[in-house]
């Protein structure tokens, strides 16, 4: 299964600076959380069109990790391993290592 990216969509990353990206791997700067909203930086033109090209950068062709939930989840710890409980070993197994979080845990 292949799982679209969220990038811009779901989360954004800040650097120390205050300046915001939508992506980790993509030189597309949104501005600045010190000097604009960021609901206005969500909204802004610049977000919108980077959104609407999501999985045509050219580095969207090499990148293989689906999103942020792949760094999220081991840093979960209980809330992670609590799937387990709820979606029994197979489930959960299946969604790990669709996750590519086998890479992480041994």
């Amino acid at each position: 299964m292949k799982k679209p990216c969220s990038a811009g969509f779901n989360y954004f990353f800040i650097r120390s600076n205050g300046d915001v990206y939508p992506c980790p791997l993509i030189k597309v700067k949104l501005g600045n959380v010190k000097e604009t909203n960021i609901e206005d930086l969500f909204l802004s033109k610049t977000a919108s069109s980077f959104r609407k090209q999501v999985g045509k950068h050219p580095e969207c062709r090499t990148y293989t990790e689906p999103g942020l939930e792949r760094y999220a989840l081991p840093f979960e710890g209980f809330t992670y391993l609590s799937l387990l409980a709820r979606m029994g070993k197979r489930d959960f197994l299946e969604l790990h290592y669709h996750m590519g979080l086998d890479k992480y845990f041994s």
